[in-house]
């Protein structure tokens, strides 16, 4: 069952939709209310909806506002905004935050239905790519598993003479790398280390680290904080944010250590380079 959270101010319209959906997929989607903006976020974090349909125009704070916050926590989230008004300025921040459905209110039924049936067909499409790729992950690990049984750890040379000349090692070491790289720019907002990522691949931890470094030509750790380093820039393009609010964004645990990791990697402090992007 996937969730589906309905954020507006006004009840009646979000009695109006959860009517909508909740009689066309009663067992295929548990529909959830957020009163504003603020709630929106609290039930973010609490619910973890799969679809979120936001009113634009709410008090405290905005559906705008609300819908930045949480793409800078999971940038992938599907999301239809709501609004009363066909304002451009407003659609066309829909867009930059990479909305790209829009209601205007009321709309019809067959439309919302319509929509909604849209998104479930992105997120069963997704949960099948997800199957597809844990299946392969279980053969990777056997294979692993034999890999490492055969060859002694200390016998580096002998594992990457056996990475270069075996093309079909070579193939699957390849994806499985991939894939490690995919889930850190997905989440690399999120407290992450080499021996997560190597556990969620089925790898040990040192094979990971040694395939992960040949293969990309740099450490696990300088990947993932060129990564954070990468999208904080972006964010550092928005005066509204402060730099601990974007260290804490990206994945940084202190504000002070974000810095030293930046001017370390760009070569100038975080302040120095939104200065230098917005003069």
């Amino acid at each position: 069952m996937y969730k589906l959270l309905i954020a507006d101010d006004e009840s009646i319209e979000r009695k109006a939709l959860r009517n909508i959906i909740g009689s066309q997929y009663p067992t295929t989607i548990e529909v959830i209310e957020a009163v504003n903006g603020i709630d929106l976020l609290a039930k973010f974090d609490c619910f973890k909806p799969d679809i979120i349909f936001c009113d634009i125009k709410m008090p405290g704070k905005s559906g705008l506002e609300a819908m930045r916050e949480i793409k800078a926590k999971n940038p992938d989230q599907i999301a239809v905004f709501l609004s009363a008004y066909d304002y451009f300025d407003y659609a066309r921040e829909a867009v930059s935050l990479g909305v790209k459905e829009y209601l205007i209110k009321p709309a019809a039924d067959n439309y919302v239905i319509d929509l909604v049936q849209k998104l479930i067909d992105i997120l069963d499409k997704k949960k099948l790519q997800e199957q597809e790729l844990s299946a392969q992950m279980e053969k990777l690990a056997m294979l692993d598993t034999y890999f490492q049984n055969t060859f002694k750890t200390e016998q580096n040379s002998e594992q990457y003479n056996l990475y270069e000349q075996h093309g079909e090692l070579s193939a699957r070491l390849e994806k499985l790398l991939k894939t490690a790289s995919n889930i850190m720019e997905r989440e690399y907002m999120y407290p992450l280390n080499l021996e997560s990522i190597a556990k969620r691949v089925k790898l040990s931890s040192f094979y990971f680290s040694k395939m992960f470094k040949l293969y990309w030509k740099k450490s696990f750790t300088d990947y993932l904080a060129e990564i954070r380093i990468r999208e904080s820039c972006k964010m550092l393009a928005d005066p509204s944010f402060s730099i601990k609010e974007i260290a804490a964004a990206v994945g940084f645990s202190n504000s002070n250590y974000f810095s030293r990791v930046f001017k370390q990697i760009k070569n100038i402090t975080p302040v120095k380079y939104r200065n230098k992007i917005l003069n």
